[in-house]
């Protein structure tokens, strides 16, 4: 049983970098959780650096969470991009039937959510962007890791 989840494990860390590693993302960052659970005040941070600002970008939000995680979505603050001084962003976790969105394996789950479609960042160079946990459960258990995904629109 240990040795089955250890290559369950094992085969998803690899299929995920393989994944991750052949798109054309101009910026693909996991920040972990530290012991899987996310106090209000772990803020975390990333810094893409944006060469083209006549270009279009889609920017995706990713959360790899538990299976027990205990709420059917997670609210974030998104700060450093368009509103100030934060955007607040729901990402739905569970389907009404207890079934997990995204992809996982065995009870770890990855969900990406659009978060900016079309965005046009207004200066070059690295950007700053912060996220924090927005729930009402202090620590949150359950999240893993969270990410951002940055790629060049399609329009």
């Amino acid at each position: 049983m240990i040795k089955k989840t250890i290559f369950g494990l094992l085969a998803f860390s690899i299929l995920t970098m393989f994944v991750s590693c052949s798109t054309n993302n101009t910026y693909n960052s996991f920040q972990k959780v530290k012991n899987y659970k996310w106090s209000n005040k772990d803020t975390l941070f990333y810094t893409p650096k944006i060469d083209d600002i006549d270009k279009s970008y889609d920017i995706y939000l990713s959360v790899r969470y538990q299976k027990e995680y205990d709420f059917s979505n997670l609210w974030l603050q998104v700060y450093g991009l368009e509103k100030l001084p934060f955007d607040r962003i729901e990402i739905p976790l569970f389907k009404n039937d207890g079934t997990p969105y995204g992809k996982g394996l065995k009870s770890n789950f990855t969900v990406n959510a659009a978060y900016l479609k079309g965005y046009k960042f207004k200066k070059s160079g690295t950007q700053k962007i912060a996220i924090i946990q927005n729930m009402r459960k202090n620590p949150l258990p359950g999240v893993m890791d969270i990410g951002i995904i940055i790629k060049p629109s399609l329009k």
